[in-house]
């Protein structure tokens, strides 16, 4: 994932690129390929079910939408994803990984910005816009994510046309 100054003489604007990686199971099994896999960095990830959809209804929305989205994180990409499967500290997540064939995408950040936590700031922007869209969080993100003060008047994200975290379907 790339950072990028697009600010204009008015506006501080900063641009995010997500460019997910190809799909990757996500089990208990996988656990050793993954860890050995995964990169050696922080960045964002995105698990998701690969087979099943989950609804979200609102009485102001005409229709249900669905969304195979299970859990956004990030952190170390090689660490968390293993410590998620291995630890199961996330009963909720856990009870998705035995009942449903997931998947998970993720994008490093290369960032070396001191003062501004960017994973953070992506996993909070991810996790507002799909409340945003669905009304509630993904069912296993436990609480929602603060971003930190950026500096800047608008924070957009772009993702990579492979996979985008608010399809519906």
């Amino acid at each position: 994932m790339h950072i990028y100054d697009v600010s204009t003489l008015r506006r501080v604007k900063h641009e995010v690129q997500i460019n997910w990686s190809r799909e990757r199971t996500f089990s208990v099994r996988q656990m050793n390929f993954i860890s050995q896999n995964t990169p050696i960095s922080r960045g964002i990830y995105c698990i998701y079910a690969k087979n099943h959809k989950f609804a979200y209804e609102s009485s102001q929305w005409q229709n249900r939408r669905w969304s195979r989205v299970v859990y956004i994180g990030c952190g170390w990409l090689d660490q968390r994803l293993v410590h998620h499967l291995r630890y199961g500290k996330n009963n909720v997540l856990t009870d998705f990984v035995e009942n449903f064939d997931l998947a998970f995408r993720c994008d490093r950040i290369l960032d070396n910005d001191p003062s501004i936590d960017y994973p953070r700031a992506v996993e909070a922007a991810l996790l507002y816009l799909f409340q945003s869209k669905f009304g509630l969080m993904p069912p296993a993100n436990r609480r929602e994510e603060r971003a930190p003060e950026l500096g800047c008047d608008e924070f957009i994200i772009n993702q990579s046309p492979n996979f985008d975290v608010f399809s519906s379907g």
